[in-house]
């Protein structure tokens, strides 16, 4: 009697092969990830340098993407600030949540 059958040789085969695919996967979200902090570290000294940019965040998602959120002054401000990123020439492309305020909020008066 053979030591490893053809039934128990199918499965180490599918179970070796599952437990590869895993690992692959799990890899690559953390080098996804890892670009995502690369990304945010770059960005954010940028962005808190422009006076400009004060209510936009630079945030890491759990998908392992950046985001930028916040709002600005003006179209101007969000053409500078899409240019800035350009120019950074950062790891991963990040999300923009960044909106135009064109008008002041509504004040008690």
């Amino acid at each position: 009697m053979p030591l490893f059958s053809t039934q128990h040789r199918f499965f180490w085969a599918v179970f070796l092969f599952a437990a590869a695919v895993c690992l692959a996967l799990a890899l690559l979200g953390l080098h996804r990830r890892a670009l995502a902090i690369q990304t945010a570290d770059i960005l954010r000294p940028l962005i808190a340098a422009d006076s400009r940019f004060q209510r936009v965040v630079v945030a890491v998602a759990t998908n392992a993407r950046v985001i930028l959120e916040g709002s600005v002054s003006s179209d101007a401000d969000i053409s500078a600030l899409r240019q800035l990123v350009e120019q950074a020439h950062v790891p991963s492309q990040p999300i923009f949540g960044v909106r135009v305020e064109s008008h002041p909020p509504n004040q008690i008066r």
